[in-house]
């Protein structure tokens, strides 16, 4: 089956609501902020009308700072030599970062609405970035040497957790938790799952754990960010499929989890599923099985 993915645009809306719970203000006036993959740019959208009210460019690189020309033109600037000999870095003006050749191509968001931040990661660019909601001033970024994927936010402790992106680009079986505060975004801890391509991903505020899926292997883990680390026991992995295999070294790839969220004490797992087979076409008691895509929800 081929699959053919156009473009995900990621998002949270937050709404000003009292304690009782209720919403007194309205969402007039609340933002919902969209990734812009292809164009390195984000939008900031009225919740009201979806009316764009403004685009963040997702620039990440000061080009002037680089004095190296391999680094210089790794990081999408361009090596400007001069007739008298001397050389350095400038922005690439003939990059256009709105006709759809993004560099960095800002992929999932996450909001701290609680302390005013929201964050993105630069698929390419290979860095969590960090912004104020108030006048979307770039504070901090971490470069992760790997292409992040997805983010949860822990707003209490003030910690952002990233998944990983495409094998091809880094590792994938780490989860980073990063501590943030107005002007910093560091490494606390990187969180080994044990499987390939940890992809999906989840921060539970009740029970403080956080959850992991594989996007190519049907395994999902479990940690707290509050305990030792100890490999199969913190994190603890299951098999989402447990009926057809349980051995975690090995990888069956017939329900092919995307994506995690929950709302305690449940969670729920996207699959997108497909064809599946056991064994060549010709071999005698090979398996096909043609699975649908489904919505596991977790107790």
């Amino acid at each position: 089956m081929k699959l053919i993915i156009m473009l995900i645009l990621l998002f949270m809306v937050a709404c000003d609501q009292s304690e009782d719970g209720h919403d007194h203000s309205s969402c007039n006036d609340s933002t919902v902020i969209v990734s812009l993959q292809d164009s390195d740019n984000v939008a900031v959208v009225k919740a009201s009308n979806l009316e764009i009210e403004d685009q963040i460019s997702i620039d990440l690189v000061n080009c002037s700072e680089l004095s190296n020309q391999m680094e210089c033109e790794m990081a999408g600037c361009m090596w400007h030599e001069m007739d008298n000999g001397m050389s350095h870095c400038m922005t690439d003006h003939n990059h256009d970062h709105d006709m759809g050749d993004g560099f960095y191509q800002p992929h999932d968001i996450a909001v701290d609405n609680t302390n005013g931040y929201w964050f993105t990661t630069a698929m390419m660019g290979t860095k969590v970035a960090m912004y104020s909601v108030q006048d979307n001033e770039l504070l901090a970024t971490y470069n992760t040497s790997a292409m992040p994927a997805l983010l949860s936010v822990d707003e209490v402790n003030q910690k952002v957790y990233v998944s990983g992106g495409n094998p091809s680009m880094g590792e994938t079986n780490k989860i980073l938790e990063l501590e943030y505060n107005e002007n910093s975004l560091e490494l606390v801890e990187e969180w080994d799952v044990q499987f390939s391509y940890a992809h999906g991903l989840h921060f539970d505020e009740f029970s403080g754990y956080v959850f992991s899926v594989s996007k190519t292997v049907d395994f999902i883990s479990r940690f707290n960010p509050n305990e030792v680390q100890i490999p199969f026991v913190n994190p603890m992995i299951a098999s989402m499929d447990s009926t057809i295999n349980d051995n975690f070294s090995i990888e069956p790839r017939r329900l092919w989890p995307i994506e995690i969220t929950g709302k305690y004490p449940y969670l729920f797992v996207t699959c997108s599923a497909g064809d599946w087979s056991a064994g060549s076409e010709d071999e005698e008691g090979s398996v096909y099985e043609e699975i649908p895509g489904q919505v596991q929800m977790w107790h």
